[in-house]
């Protein structure tokens, strides 16, 4: 089990200096981020996980390949968390497909503690319940154990303390059962140790470290090592004693480098960090923490990055560099905010699914028990009718009533069905909505907020160049809003079914001259080359103008958002046949296939925000529709790293 409580204590005072507000725009912190971290060195592919997936290319038998893809998975882990979950998702279908229930155990809690390295808690308890059931009815003691450690790790990282240590101690309880693998003593040791250590019980959780690097050192590894070293260098924080604690996490960081710990890595350095920023030791505190945050990324360890994100505000801070600082302190609000968001999603779709299922069981019940009363009813009536009345008239007269009333419950019911569904898409739409809505308007809020204390930074420190650069940003910051609320406008009367398009004859080249008149102020202030290729003459194209302008002010405005600094935006049009394509074009950071073929899905209204973007995807899925609507087609075009383009055929006039 690879886990370490100590990156969730990296936690320093804000006091030591007040933050004043800047004006630098929110992305030149994403470029100075860029440019810190290409000054830290990685890890490169293991040589191991290479070996391992030549190894899978040759003909294998079924054991031997569930055996590499789980050194696959495991290999793979500290450096790219993505491939460890594919090649553990590949090795617990194969364990599945060979009915062999320890492998599944394995399988199961590998592919978890993949999961858990995610911040996927709701998924990683699943399989770890999955893993179990299955070792218990197996009696499999080795796997049981196992399991009980990874459970304990998990209740640690949700900061359910109790729980943990619940289950780390039914996993030591099973240690001297035959069977346990030694690799699951380390484990079950190392992990209980840990947890020790954080819980205040020095002297236990020494004991238990202690067994653990020595039952770790025949099988090579050093993980136990690595963590019990930073462990004791946290201690030694906490009792006031600097140079054991610079001792302790030197040695758990050497280790960590040594043998390829990037994550283990990461976490001494932070905490060798703070304990450099404490005693005023900046320029070391700055170095760590940027080795820091390029292992964590490297890793997508999220939490990491978060805590590296708020060192390097506080340690920026210190020095006087208070841009700087404001700059990371902006992407530590903005990672928080994600994480935050996430965990709430996750805790939502856990109580809806148990909520669906509680109210179908209810409804079964209710349904169960009409049934049973409609069918007394009708036996009742049946008896009653044969023997007042005639039997042939009586059976047919019931027969009639039964056809008429069953039909008019299967209408009911499928009348009610269509309601829920339509009530069901109607509030999901408005969720993602209020979303987006909530998300987008956040960001032009923030930038006038910011202009507020700007002025009053300035008036304060009487700097009139300063006072009169304001009045570009508030422009700037209104221009965005107004774009914001144009596209929700649009996509509100589009989606009523009121907006329907006025065609008629429109110049190309106007309608591009004047949208880069629109963002020539922007692009100026971002440092971005905004051109305009020469068309040729009496170029028109049959479209509504007001259409035509959304399209176009949505594509170069997205192009400007994700062109870094020193960039070019350009717009042409050319005719083709009948059709006239009109392109945006850009040197920005590019898209991925992926990307690129999710925002050209079409969809009713787009998903709220992911955690690495700025937008919604409001602009394009409005462009797409006015593009369907103009009878108009949208290619674009991306590489990662070179540029993006984008291409709308519309009818020629």
């Amino acid at each position: 089990m690879i886990f370490s409580f100590s990156a969730f204590i990296v936690l320093f005072s804000a006091s030591g200096y007040s933050r004043r507000p800047v004006s630098l725009l929110r992305n030149v912190g994403w470029v100075l981020a860029f440019f810190v971290l290409q000054a830290n060195a990685g890890y490169a592919q293991p040589t191991e996980a290479a070996r391992l997936e030549a190894r899978l290319l040759r003909p294998l038998t079924p054991s031997s390949r569930l055996q590499v893809l789980d050194s696959l998975c495991a290999a793979w882990e500290p450096y790219d968390i993505n491939r460890a979950i594919h090649y553990g998702q590949r090795g617990l279908r194969l364990a599945r497909q060979l009915a062999q229930p320890a492998a599944e155990v394995r399988a199961l809690n590998r592919l978890g503690r993949c999961y858990v390295a995610v911040a996927d808690y709701l998924t990683a308890r699943q399989l770890y319940d999955q893993a179990l059931y299955l070792a218990r009815e197996a009696k499999n003691p080795d796997g049981i154990a196992s399991t009980y450690s990874h459970l304990g790790a998990l209740h640690y990282y949700r900061n359910d303390t109790i729980s943990a240590w619940r289950n780390f101690r039914r996993a030591l309880q099973l240690l001297p059962e035959p069977g346990v693998q030694p690799r699951t003593r380390v484990q079950v040791l190392s992990n209980s140790s840990d947890l020790l250590f954080e819980t205040h019980q020095p002297d236990r959780a020494r004991q238990l470290g202690e067994q653990a690097v020595q039952l770790a050192k025949p099988l090579h590894d050093m993980e136990p090592a690595i963590k019990y070293h930073l462990n004791l260098g946290l201690l030694a924080v906490e009792q006031q004693q600097p140079g054991t604690a610079l001792q302790e996490l030197s040695a758990s960081i050497a280790l960590a480098h040594q043998y390829q710990r990037p994550g283990h890595e990461a976490a001494g350095l932070l905490e060798l960090s703070s304990l450099h920023f404490q005693q005023s030791s900046l320029r070391q505190a700055l170095t760590e923490a940027q080795r820091a945050l390029r292992l964590a990324q490297s890793r997508h360890d999220r939490e990491r990055v978060l805590s590296a994100y708020d060192l390097l505000a506080e340690i920026y801070a210190a020095q006087g560099q208070y841009a700087t600082a404001y700059q990371w302190r902006m992407l530590y609000q903005d990672l928080n905010d994600s994480l935050n968001e996430r965990r709430q999603l996750t805790t939502l779709a856990a109580w809806e699914s148990r909520y669906t299922l509680r109210d179908n069981e209810q409804q079964i019940q209710q349904l169960t028990q009409h049934t049973r009363h409609q069918t007394t009813r009708n036996q009742l009536l049946l008896l009653f009718l044969g023997v007042l009345t005639l039997a042939l008239l009586g059976a047919g007269l019931l027969y009639w009533q039964l056809r008429r009333s069953r039909q008019a419950l299967v209408r009911n019911h499928l009348a009610l069905r269509e309601a829920n569904l339509q009530v069901a898409r109607l509030a999901a739409a408005k969720d993602r909505l209020y979303t987006i809505v909530a998300h987008d308007l956040r960001g032009p809020v923030t930038a006038f907020a910011g202009v507020a204390e700007l002025i009053e930074f300035y008036h304060r420190e009487n700097n009139q160049e300063g006072l009169r650069s304001l009045p570009a940003l508030v422009r700037q910051s209104a221009g965005g809003l107004n774009h914001l609320l144009d596209n929700l406008l649009h996509w509100a009367v589009m989606q009523s079914g009121e907006l329907q398009p006025q065609l008629e004859p429109l110049e190309a080249g106007e309608l591009l001259q004047e949208c880069a008149a629109i963002y020539a102020t922007l692009a100026h202030a971002r440092h971005l080359t905004l051109t305009v290729e020469p068309l040729p003459a009496h170029l028109y194209t049959h479209a509504d103008r007001n259409m035509l302008r959304t399209i176009l002010r949505n594509l170069t405005g997205n192009a400007l958002k994700f062109t870094p600094a020193g960039g070019s935006v350009t717009l042409s049009a050319r005719p083709e046949a009948d059709r006239v394509i009109f392109q945006v074009h850009d040197t920005g950071t590019g898209m991925t296939a992926t990307q690129v073929e999710q925002i050209l899905t079409p969809s009713s209204l787009p998903q709220p925000p992911a955690a690495d973007r700025t937008g919604t995807g409001l602009g394009l899925a409005l462009c797409r529709a006015f593009i369907t609507r103009l009878r108009g087609t949208l290619r674009l075009v991306s590489v990662p790293g070179t540029g993006t383009t984008v291409q709308v055929r519309l009818p020629a006039a």
